[in-house]
């Protein structure tokens, strides 16, 4: 687990299967923040932010 005062590394989840971006998302919460799109048009405008 990465210690509380770094700052963790943002990762972009896109599927399009709600129970795969669930499970990716409870995989990497302990070392990333993570956000989710469920298509590419979404997952684009999270990444231009």
């Amino acid at each position: 687990m990465i210690p509380a005062d770094t700052q963790r590394p943002t990762i972009l989840i896109v599927d399009d299967t709600p129970d795969n971006l669930a499970l990716m998302s409870a995989l990497l919460r302990d070392t990333c923040r993570t956000k989710v799109a469920t298509g590419g048009k979404k997952a684009l405008a999270i990444a231009a932010g």
